[in-house]
């Protein structure tokens, strides 16, 4: 099942596009990316993240340039993969974080990280030094995004976040923040960075420069789902709702999954608030991601994709996917066959 973007980070991608000489509508042509993403005004529009994350990959490829013409001189393509060669070498996630900064403060005078040790915990801030040139904010939230996945992979775990913040006022697509980096995302801060708890520092390494060219060969795909494994209890939650879906037995309701683990709803409940979320929320998003997967992908009647989804009706079914999409899913597929 595809996730979804949201086409702010669309428009955000392509703000540079011109510069680097890039014809946005014809990219998005050829990628198949529906035009009116362009919109400014259609705030609630999501896409495939397949499709987005192929939209990367072509402006990097296309410019050369790492940082999309965002930072003042360029980031030609390999400064990652080189960061990789040099850290993976170090043995505890704490020495690649230090040395990922030494790296960028080396190679780097655009931009650069920094280690921020508190009590408790431990931040890992992004310091841009023309913000300006970063319109939407596209760059910093990539870098970061781009970081903590992985240092997610480098030790195969998925590394909690127990803050993200950001230089910036809270934006409307704020919610997308929180789908990038899960966790307490506050703005309006003196740095764009996120924190993690200091116990994860003498995690070891778990993985080599072998292994990294697979890491490598998905990005930036690999970069929307955080790699490693996961026990949190939404997750859990996400596996047995999508498993179910696919067995077209639909979607259990929150008291037969906890039965199923053997545990109380109220328990349930309280992992996911802990979690910062709910079963609704979660049924929902999935809703929201098989839609636009069947959608896009196949010819299935629209009345047939809301009834497998639970909507008995066809008009409960548009009503929602407007709420979540800001298009009807009539509309929604047939801007795709114009774009393809």
């Amino acid at each position: 099942m595809s996730v979804t973007t949201n086409s702010h980070f669309v428009r955000a991608v392509l703000r540079n596009s011109e510069a680097l000489g890039i014809d946005p509508e014809v990219i998005l042509e050829q990628i198949g990316i529906p035009q009116n993403v362009l919109d400014p005004e259609n705030t609630e529009a999501r896409i495939p993240t397949e499709l987005y994350a192929a939209l990367v990959r072509q402006i990097w490829e296309l410019s050369g340039d790492e940082a999309f013409g965002l930072t003042s001189r360029q980031c030609s393509s390999g400064h990652f993969e080189l960061m990789i060669r040099y850290v993976i070498h170090f043995e505890t996630l704490e020495a690649v974080m230090r040395e990922a900064c030494r790296f960028y403060r080396t190679v780097r005078e655009d931009f650069h990280f920094r280690l921020d040790y508190e009590e408790y915990r431990l931040g890992f801030l992004l310091e841009l030094t023309e913000p300006d040139r970063d319109v939407d904010h596209f760059l910093s939230g990539l870098m970061l995004v781009t970081m903590h996945r992985f240092f997610c992979w480098v030790t195969g775990k998925r590394i909690p976040l127990l803050e993200s913040t950001f230089s910036f006022p809270k934006p409307q697509y704020a919610e997308a923040y929180d789908e990038l980096l899960p966790g307490d995302c506050s703005f309006d801060r003196d740095y764009d960075g996120f924190y993690i708890d200091k116990s994860w520092l003498n995690q070891p390494i778990a993985k080599t420069w072998q292994d990294s060219k697979s890491f490598l060969h998905n990005t930036p795909f690999g970069f929307i789902d955080i790699p490693g494994k996961d026990d949190s209890m939404s997750a859990t939650l996400k596996g047995i709702l999508l498993s179910e879906h696919k067995k077209g037995n639909g979607f259990p309701d929150l008291n037969t999954i906890a039965s199923r683990l053997c545990i109380t709803e109220q328990t349930v409940r309280r992992r996911l608030l802990k979690e910062d979320t709910n079963f609704q929320h979660i049924k929902n998003d999935m809703r929201r991601d098989i839609a636009i997967d069947r959608l896009t992908h196949s010819d299935q009647p629209i009345a047939d994709i809301g009834f497998q989804l639970g909507f008995v009706e066809a008009s409960s079914f548009t009503r929602a996917f407007q709420q979540w999409t800001g298009v009807n899913p009539t509309d929604f597929r047939e801007n795709l066959k114009k774009d393809q």
